[in-house]
């Protein structure tokens, strides 16, 4: 009985370490096809941009919902809500899950700006304009910045929430970051393999921050 017991946490501890690796090793991969232009990576880039900006400047109210998602991906918003969440931890003398939140988010604000001068990938260019943004494009600090605030704050919050919510919770998480993404490529400010390795980035930070705080569960209501 014991040696189950035991061997439950260093299963999961091995799957979430895997997964970490593997986040990091295809973010890798794909930073490595951005930067010598791996010619069906930029024409599936380039035609999916072009098509979604075609289809979405056509809809006004379309446009002003996407500018409204993607600012919960915003550097300002996400900052914002995981310093709250942090506020709110170490009122609750949460010290070390408030750590656990402010080297993710401290981390996700360096990553992002460093890459991009990094790379040097230049944004997209569409025919009819919905966004603006500035700085290079990949990877997406939008979607790097969505995945690492309310994934930490789910990894944080999750244990807390009733067993039945918990499914509710992981899949907001999600959507959240799927919908902030997709906003950055019908918006036409970035290319789908920017968002991808936004995510991938983010996950993979997420996962090793995460991987240093792995005792994170112990913190629970008294």
């Amino acid at each position: 009985m014991t040696s189950e017991v035991n061997e439950e946490p260093v299963a999961r501890s091995a799957v979430g370490l895997l997964a970490v690796i593997g986040a990091g090793t295809a973010f890798g991969v794909l930073l490595l096809l951005v930067r010598v232009k791996w010619r069906p990576l930029l024409t599936l880039d380039l035609h999916t941009t072009e098509e979604l900006n075609e289809e979405v400047s056509r809809h006004h109210a379309l446009v002003l919902l996407l500018r409204a998602v993607t600012n919960l991906g915003g550097p300002l918003f996400v900052t914002a809500l995981v310093t709250a969440a942090v506020v709110v931890l170490l009122w609750r003398r949460r010290f070390r899950a408030a750590a656990f939140l402010a080297v993710t988010g401290i981390g996700g604000l360096i990553l992002s700006p460093v890459l991009k001068a990094l790379v040097g990938r230049l944004r997209p260019v569409v025919e009819v304009p919905l966004q603006t943004a500035s700085g290079n494009s990949f990877p997406s600090g939008h979607a790097l910045g969505a995945t690492i605030a309310y994934g930490s704050l789910l990894l944080v919050f999750l244990p807390l929430l009733p067993s039945r919510f918990r499914p509710y919770a992981i899949g907001l998480a999600v959507a959240l970051v799927v919908a902030v993404a997709f906003t950055r490529v019908a918006l036409g400010v970035h290319y789908v393999s920017d968002v991808v390795g936004g995510i991938l980035l983010g996950a993979a930070w997420l996962g090793v921050v995460a991987w240093a705080f792995r005792d994170l569960g112990r913190f629970r209501p008294k």
